[in-house]
């Protein structure tokens, strides 16, 4: 029986690195480490070598696979090659069971992990700002700021800059009255 170890990047700037060392200190044996976040090449090659009785431990599920299917599909060559899966996120987690609900859950949570990871990795590599706009800039916090210095009300000086008195109140770091 060998011991064998999966990991991959969950996106693109993702290092394995540190998955690598844990799966050591889990006493894994052998470990596979898949290149590409989408890539399931290695894993591929993992399942040619392992043979009935081995175990494979996986830090989480996403490491496993990139999408639900490909874990679907992972947990079936694993099941009908008899290889015994490991999940350390996931302790109680026993894929050769017949308990479908268990199974069920754990792949409700991956798959909400995986829609994390790749709009985490799509928003980096648009790297666009998440989130609405800010209403004032700069130049408008600070001209909030003067109008207030001057003595004009948090109502006035919303009109004037055509924003919300909470967004003055914002820019101004206090607290907006309660209604």
């Amino acid at each position: 029986m060998k011991v064998w170890g999966y990991t991959r990047p969950l996106f693109v700037a993702d290092d394995p690195s540190t998955d690598v060392d844990d799966l050591h200190e889990l006493g894994v044996d052998h470990v596979i480490v898949e290149h590409g976040h989408r890539s399931i090449e290695e894993r591929s090659r993992l399942l040619d070598l392992t043979q009935r009785g081995d175990h494979l431990v996986v830090t989480s599920l996403e490491r496993l696979a990139p999408r639900l299917v490909d874990l679907v599909h992972a947990l079936i060559a694993l099941n009908d090659r008899g290889v015994v899966l490991r999940c350390e996120d996931l302790p109680d987690l026993d894929a050769s069971s017949e308990p479908a609900v268990e199974l069920l859950d754990a792949l409700s949570g991956y798959a909400s992990r995986i829609v994390s990871h790749t709009t985490k990795d799509g928003l980096r590599a648009a790297s666009k700002p998440v989130g609405r706009p800010p209403r004032l800039d700069a130049a408008g916090i600070a001209m909030v700021h003067e109008l207030r210095n001057v003595g004009r009300s948090v109502p006035h000086i919303a009109r004037v800059l055509q924003v919300s008195n909470t967004t003055v109140y914002r820019a101004l770091g206090e607290d907006s009255p309660s209604r």
